[in-house]
């Protein structure tokens, strides 16, 4: 069975930590779902856009 993880803040530029940590569950077969400030794609995942408000 594989773990699911939900990665907050996911982003495609290689620098940053999401990257990195998405990169590594994939590698040891965890099943990842990311948010985002922008949408886009990961891995050949998709990264939802999240948009918040405060109020």
């Amino acid at each position: 069975m594989s773990k699911k993880t939900l990665i907050i803040g996911a982003s495609v530029n290689p620098e940053r930590y999401t990257y990195k940590a998405a990169e590594k569950l994939l590698a040891h077969k965890h099943e990842i779902y990311m948010i985002g400030n922008r949408a886009g794609v990961l891995f050949d995942r998709e990264i939802t856009k999240f948009k918040y408000i405060i109020r």
